[in-house]
């Protein structure tokens, strides 16, 4: 009773509360988008809204990248003036990279029309500008959530969620149809970045005496850069993992069938977002010279609520899975109702690997890339090979997330062998 006491009294467990209920709150409306967009839009209209929102969240990868490099930054310097000026030029190499994906992407964006089926490349335009406006409101979470202040982290996040309902129901409603929804993201966004930039003062962010426009210090972001590109191939890799089968089923089905299979989808991701504030605060929390078994205790504990919360949502997807998806999504969605709990499986899945992933980040261990991009790979080609049904591309996601739990269990246990057996020799 007494370690049941402390372990609820902790600063961890606390955190993880305070984040936890924020995010619930943040995803409940993230996917109340959905589903008010569901009832205002037939499938084929929504499933474009709902591939173009997953494209959005691939994108912002590099971002969240960034922010998750400022995170560990913030945790692990302790020059105060150099921290402050270490973070004003990731932000400003941030901003240039995303604006140039995004005029890449805005040249191509006639190609990617054609090979995704959207009925016009407007939207997608709106969305990139969306994209470049998340920048600085990323930055400014990052920061608080750096400082454990997950309240306000929470608050930034839950404006920009529901902001995104209230206009998107409004623009919808007024006839914009998948514009107005882009459109909503882009106003939510602004609000974000307002609130957020509010809050970080308050903490104490502020611009160094450093010229805005002037090219990034390379020399001084320079050292983050190499982790920068494990945080991307690590974060990037789960976040297109999670989301790849939206695309494949919108590149190899009718805009129908992608549109009604969208429902599902949408509601088996929750189990991944709604678990990943979890992570969230283990990142936070890890600190790379920390006792290796106070490190480990938060990642068995991460991992324990992440089975604990995820398990619960995929009994309740596996017991009544046309009630919910009817609830959630509509009526229209059910169709395909009868695979949620094969796509729960991968998601909970996905969400323990988040978990994992982030612990090796944390500590800046470099080989976890290699066994996600091996995964990438292996996903890539089972796709490839088997895509002729709706449960032949679910199949190949808990396929490859297994193979990916096993490889990194079996090389886990390779370096603690290999770590006894070189003692034992010593």
């Amino acid at each position: 009773m007494q370690k049941l006491r402390s372990l609820f009294a902790s600063d961890f467990i606390r955190h993880n509360a305070v984040f936890f209920v924020g995010s619930l709150l943040v995803g409940v409306g993230n996917y109340l988008f959905y589903p008010a967009l569901s009832h205002s839009l037939s499938p084929s209209p929504f499933g474009e809204v709902q591939a173009l929102a997953a494209l959005f969240l691939q994108l912002t990868i590099l971002l969240n990248v960034m922010g998750q490099v400022s995170v560990n930054v913030i945790a692990n310097y302790t020059d105060e003036q150099k921290k402050q000026a270490v973070l004003f030029e990731l932000e400003k190499l941030a901003f240039l990279l995303i604006s140039g994906v995004s005029l890449v992407l805005a040249i191509l964006s006639p190609h990617l029309k054609n090979a995704l089926q959207f009925e016009s490349v407007v939207p997608f335009l709106v969305l990139l500008l969306a994209l470049v406006v998340t920048v600085p409101g990323s930055f400014r979470n990052a920061f608080l959530r750096a400082h454990q202040k997950f309240g306000a982290a929470s608050v930034a996040l839950l404006i920009g969620a529901y902001g995104k309902v209230a206009f998107g129901l409004l623009l919808t409603y007024l006839g914009f149809k998948v514009g107005g929804a882009m459109w909503a993201i882009f106003i939510a966004q602004l609000l974000t970045w307002t609130y957020a930039t509010y809050a970080a003062k308050k903490v104490g962010y502020h611009r160094p005496h450093a010229k805005l426009l002037a090219p990034p210090n390379f020399r001084l972001v320079f050292p983050e850069l190499r982790y920068a590109l494990l945080v991307l191939v690590s974060f990037g890799a789960i976040t297109l993992l999670s989301s790849l089968d939206v695309f494949v089923v919108r590149h190899f089905f009718s805009p129908q069938v992608a549109g009604e299979y969208a429902g599902i989808s949408t509601v088996a991701k929750i189990i991944f977002f709604f678990t990943a504030s979890v992570a969230q605060v283990m990142f936070t929390s890890i600190k790379m010279k920390g006792h290796w078994r106070e490190n480990r205790r938060l990642l068995v504990r991460s991992f324990g609520l992440v089975a604990g919360l995820g398990g619960v949502a995929l009994l309740l997807f596996s017991l009544f899975p046309k009630q919910i998806v009817g609830l959630l999504m509509g009526s229209a969605y059910t169709a395909y109702a009868s695979l949620l709990s094969l796509l729960s499986v991968a998601m909970l899945g996905f969400a323990l690997l988040n978990v994992i992933v982030t612990y090796y980040v944390a500590l800046r261990i470099y080989a976890i890339s290699i066994i996600l991009i091996a995964g990438l790979l292996f996903v890539g080609v089972l796709m490839a090979m088997h895509h002729g049904s709706l449960r032949a591309v679910i199949n190949n996601l808990i396929a490859a997330c297994a193979a990916m739990g096993v490889s990194v269990f079996v090389w886990r246990l390779l370096i603690t062998n290999r770590k006894v057996t070189h003692a034992a020799v010593s």
